[in-house]
């Protein structure tokens, strides 16, 4: 884990990007053997990249078109306008200016090493214009504008009867999901909160009670001469000068509606038969294996190409912490030589997906297919620049003995990762459960001994390379539009018709993966729009990321997750017993130790917000210096909410409490807030000056 011991581990790549080395495979080639540093003034990225193959392409002058002064290794050197404006280069502009602040002195800022950087100031009336419009991300339990203004709530839904079926999955209607998810009784926050009708008053903070505004109110019930419109304008300045009064505060969150079963032993049954494999699954299995065959052997062979460029100082690896993965990707030569986890190679799914294929089996994929340590550990930084060059894929899968079968998802995914290797011309590493793990045999017999060890082994790491801040996440959330129809499901299994989210083990990876992931480092795949035509060059990565953004909802107490988790089925009943130790791992190992929690531009609401507090207060979290709720949509319900979570004493180790750009709560209650705990720095707003940055309080 980071030192937080100075200062806690603060948005990963916020700061961070800055001191990412350029990419070994542009430039000088003794800069790449110095360990991806340039021995000039300038990055190598800044004066030209090494193209990896031919001339410059059409793509490239596009890309220059667009203001790059490189061709297309350039888009790695500096992706963000953040990153840019750490190396000098750019202004950041106002949202990013606002996302990345961090209370310090000014014009310097801390990486999540705790070391103080230097950051270029920002021109005067950068952050005058307001805050920037708030995007509000499209959630299972999105809640509308008027929902939201009065918090109301209809009754819980009656629980639904679970359907088994391909992934293990059940049908479990969205709606009880979303109130499983909330795990708080929304009505009762609606009955403290103001009427509908006096919404306008309440944002201008005429809710509080003060007496000028219950003379303003009694004038108007009387039918006095000033127009409502002149009152309206009226009462910021009455409440002004009013002295804050009884807070609004938001009930104490309930259990969830449906309690947790009794805890049981796990038996994950790693030694157990899997399901049978079905005969047009092992044909469409046979028919790609040669094309399997070609697409490891031509990226076993851009592999060895790339070991020019390799990074034998593991500069990247070294800061990005990456040793924390080693123990499920290293070799155990007690198991048959092989690791716990193996990662694919993006290089080898692109070209399979291209030719058609499907995947098969870890067991069955030859070793060019695969993405192992040593070299993994040699890679330069991956996008970003302070991200390492892993992707953790989540999919559903669609049958039983197979999760693509007809290679929907693989064609998908394929174009995805191709503009995470075109980006510089360097390979990915990638996680698929189906790959990466050690499956049962070929006709569903049981896994040998040595096999079932190595699961074991994987299951105790998964959290190390889930939650890890240097690995991205990327979601397959939709289902191909033949789904279920034109899928064989076995005899007597039902077609699994629901959504990502509503799977078991979707949803515990999921959930435990965003616990502790940077909501800058997820992608929602369904949302990605594929390039038409044939010979198409692969959209830059930077607008890929940028489309398929994808969110985090609120984290779950132990027990909430549990009681959630019942909403879900699996196809093996003690499948629920392993997707809540994974949960729980993630929670106790990487959740729980954070140092900062962030939870910036989400759009979450003051449902999210009750959520959160309910897990804050649910026990220590003492390593915990920072909470970042900034560009929301948090109301006055919320705010007092954690008003409340503070009085209790929770999270007694907070220094920073960041709430920026939530423009629906009032000053009252952001003085309750500021007065909360003694020694606590509340920020509503930041301030300019012509020194650099300088957070204020007002």
């Amino acid at each position: 884990m980071p030192d937080t011991s100075a200062k806690p581990s603060l948005k990963p790549g916020k700061v961070k990007a800055a001191k990412g080395p350029a990419s070994s495979r542009s430039g000088d080639p003794k800069a790449a053997k110095a360990g991806g540093k340039s021995t000039t003034d300038k990055s190598p990225k800044e004066e030209g990249s090494k193209k990896v193959k031919g001339e410059a392409s059409a793509r490239d002058k596009k890309k220059s078109s667009k203001g790059s002064g490189t061709p297309r290794a350039s888009a790695r050197a500096d992706p963000t306008p953040r990153a840019a404006a750490a190396a000098g280069t750019s202004e950041l502009p106002p949202d990013e200016a606002l996302a990345s602040e961090v209370p310090c002195d000014v014009g310097e800022a801390y990486t999540p090493g705790g070391s103080k950087v230097n950051l270029p100031p920002l021109p005067i009336g950068a952050l005058e214009s307001g805050d920037p419009p708030l995007v509000v991300p499209e959630t299972i339990d999105e809640v509308d504008e008027d929902a939201e203004a009065a918090l109301p709530s209809a009754p819980p839904p009656a629980p639904a009867a679970k359907i088994a079926g391909a992934d293990g999955a059940s049908s479990a209607p969205a709606d009880e999901a979303a109130e499983a998810l909330q795990a708080v009784d929304i009505s009762e926050a609606a009955e403290s909160a103001p009427p509908a009708e006096s919404a306008g008053a309440a944002a201008a903070g005429g809710d509080v009670g003060g007496e000028d505004t219950g003379e303003a109110s009694a004038a108007a019930n009387e039918g006095a001469a000033a127009p409502a419109a002149e009152a309206e304008a009226a009462a910021p300045a009455a409440v002004a000068a009013a002295a804050p009064a009884a807070p609004v505060v938001a009930p104490e969150p309930e259990a969830s509606a449906k309690p947790p079963r009794p805890q049981e032993e796990m038996n994950a049954g790693w030694d157990e038969p899997g399901p049978p494999v079905l005969a047009s699954t092992k044909a469409a299995v046979a028919a790609a294996a040669p094309l399997i065959e070609a697409a490891a052997e031509e990226s076993a062979l851009e592999a060895a190409e790339d070991e020019k460029y390799a990074d034998k100082q593991e500069a990247a690896w070294t800061e990005c912490e990456g040793e924390s993965m080693e123990a499920v990707l290293t070799v155990d030569e007690e198991n048959g030589g092989q690791s716990p986890i193996r990662l694919l190679d993006a290089r080898f799914l692109i070209t399979l997906a291209k030719s058609g294929g499907t995947l098969a089996r870890r067991q069955d994929l030859p070793d060019g297919a695969f993405f192992d340590l040593p070299r993994l550990k040699r890679e330069s930084w991956g996008y970003g620049g302070a991200s390492l060059r892993v992707l953790v894929v989540f999919q559903p899968w669609l049958q039983p003995d197979h999760p693509d079968p007809k290679g929907w998802q693989l064609k998908l995914l394929g174009q995805i990762l191709e503009s995470f290797v075109a980006d510089d011309g360097g390979s990915y590493a990638i996680y698929l459960s189906y790959c990466s793990l050690m499956q049962p045999g070929p006709d569903g017999e049981q896994r040998s001994p040595a096999e079932a060890k190595l699961c074991e082994a994987a299951l105790g790491g998964l959290c190390e390379l889930f939650c890890h801040d240097g690995t991205w996440l990327l979601e397959m959330t939709s289902l191909p539009p033949d789904y279920p129809d034109k899928y064989e499901i076995a005899e007597g299994a039902d077609p699994v018709r629901v959504d990502f989210h509503e799977r078991g083990w979707n949803f515990a990876e999921s959930m435990g993966t965003k616990l502790a992931k940077n909501a800058t480092m997820i992608l929602d795949c369904s949302k990605f729009t594929a390039p038409e035509g044939e010979d198409v060059e692969a959209p830059f990565l930077e607008d890929v990321v940028e489309e398929c953004k994808g969110t985090r909802r609120p984290p779950l107490t132990i027990d909430d997750f549990r009681a959630a988790l019942e909403t879900k089925a699996f196809t093996r009943e003690k499948d629920y017993e392993v997707a809540c130790y994974l949960y729980k791992n993630c929670f106790d190992r990487k959740f729980r130790p954070g140092g900062a929690h962030v939870y910036d531009q989400l759009g979450w609401g003051d449902k999210e917000v009750l959520a959160m507090c309910k897990v804050l207060e649910s026990e220590p979290f003492p390593e915990c210096k920072q909470l970042w709720c900034s560009h929301n949509a948090i109301t006055d319900v919320g705010m007092n909410r954690l008003c409340e979570m503070l009085g209790k004493g929770a999270i007694g180790s907070l220094e920073t409490l960041a709430l920026y750009g939530n423009p629906e709560s009032t000053e009252p209650v952001k003085q309750r807030l500021r007065d909360a705990r003694a020694g606590l720095e509340v920020f509503f707003s930041v301030k300019v000056s012509t020194g650099g940055r300088e957070n204020g309080r007002a």
